[in-house]
């Protein structure tokens, strides 16, 4: 008996281990992507503190309660004006709201072969 509680408790340190691993990848993966949001909007420095509160977008997002768009995103979230908006910002913005978690949704008329895209948060779902 006193082997099997011994494999148990184990196993139970190998889970907590492997999904403290996980967390720490997160929040790795969450740090990254503020600094390169950082970058993106022209912040100079990024190393005062890395808090979603401090994260224009990130905060934007999960207050979000609706789907909305790209477009949305970039000029309300990041507030800059829609003359900027290039495909370079679109391709990383896209990245940075599926690494927030952000589930992307595409919607086509009947009869039209023009697809809207809108994205949900995690919360709104």
């Amino acid at each position: 008996m006193p082997l099997f509680l011994t494999l148990f408790s184990l196993l139970i340190t190998a889970a907590i281990a492997a999904s403290a691993g996980w967390l720490a990848g997160y929040c790795l993966a969450i740090r990254q992507h503020q600094a390169s949001l950082a970058k993106l909007i022209g912040k100079a420095d990024t190393s005062q503190n890395n808090s979603a509160a401090n994260d224009p977008l990130t905060g934007w997002v999960f207050r979000q309660r609706t789907r909305f768009t790209l477009a949305e995103a970039i000029t309300e979230g990041l507030g800059l004006d829609a003359d900027k908006i290039t495909r370079d910002l679109q391709t990383r913005i896209g990245i940075s709201l599926k690494k927030l978690g952000c589930q992307k949704i595409v919607y086509r008329a009947p009869y039209t072969r023009q697809a809207q895209i809108y994205y949900t948060t995690p919360a709104a779902e």
